[in-house]
């Protein structure tokens, strides 16, 4: 049986982040590993806790934002650096999170609570 995984991509909430962490905890039975992609500019997730693993990416080590908008010369971009494009960065952090846990995983947003059980979502019922 492959490890279930549970991504959480983190910007600058460690405190919201911890707190969907241990709802994890709390709701699930099952033992999930919990992998953080840190984007942070400011509160980064430093909390060391069993069966998290945290990617760095605070100074754009795993993904250079502006490089991969660089990309695309033909989009405009403008009201997305307006505010900072953190979709953008969201989305291309997902894309990474498929590339480094290549068994698949659930998204978790940060500031998401859990007040169940999950462990439905790997039935092959319900997920593809």
């Amino acid at each position: 049986m492959k490890q279930k995984t549970i991504c959480i991509v983190h910007f600058n909430t460690p405190e919201l982040t911890e707190a969907a962490i241990l709802s994890v905890w709390k709701q699930c039975a099952e033992n999930y590993q919990i992998v953080v992609f840190d984007n942070s500019d400011k509160r980064p997730f430093t909390k060391k806790m069993k069966g998290v693993k945290v990617i760095n990416n605070r100074k754009q080590q795993v993904v250079n934002f502006d490089e991969e908008l660089a990309k695309h010369p033909n989009k405009c971009w403008e009201l997305a650096h307006q505010s900072n494009y953190g979709s953008m960065k969201h989305m291309m952090s997902v894309q990474k999170l498929w590339e480094l846990v290549p068994d698949g995983f659930i998204l978790m947003e940060s500031d998401l609570l859990l007040v169940d059980d999950i462990g439905f979502l790997w039935d092959e019922h319900f997920a593809a």
